[in-house]
């Protein structure tokens, strides 16, 4: 189910220009969801998805604090290991994301789509 809500996400940031960086970047330590590029900001996104259709808050509360820890770290080691090519872009900003995905089975899975940009610091 998780891929399908990053599979929406990417459509979703794509119709509003965003550039895609990376999908799944992996470490030894974890992985990022989404890496995306929009207006020289560099967005770190978490995709959260789940078959509740009500609350979206609930997945975003999923993004506790030990889990934001930990992307700022992958985060800091995509730029590291990016380094030529984030100068290439020329960004001036980060920006950590929360997209929450909900499908519905009363909807007939249709589903609900929230993005919360710069969520945490």
């Amino acid at each position: 189910m998780g891929w399908s809500g990053e599979f929406l996400a990417c459509r979703y940031l794509q119709a509003k220009f965003y550039l895609i960086l990376s999908r799944n970047y992996r470490t030894k330590q974890g992985e990022l969801d989404l890496i995306v590029l929009n207006n020289r900001t560099i967005h770190f996104i978490e995709v959260k998805t789940s078959l509740r259709s009500h609350k979206n808050y609930s997945n975003i509360l999923r993004v506790n604090q030990i889990k934001q820890k930990k992307i700022k770290y992958l985060a800091a080691d995509y730029l590291f290991k990016q380094r030529k090519n984030y100068i290439k872009y020329y960004p001036n900003q980060i920006s950590f994301d929360v997209i929450s995905v909900n499908w519905s089975e009363l909807l007939k899975f249709k589903h609900v789509l929230m993005h919360y940009p710069n969520y945490f610091k």
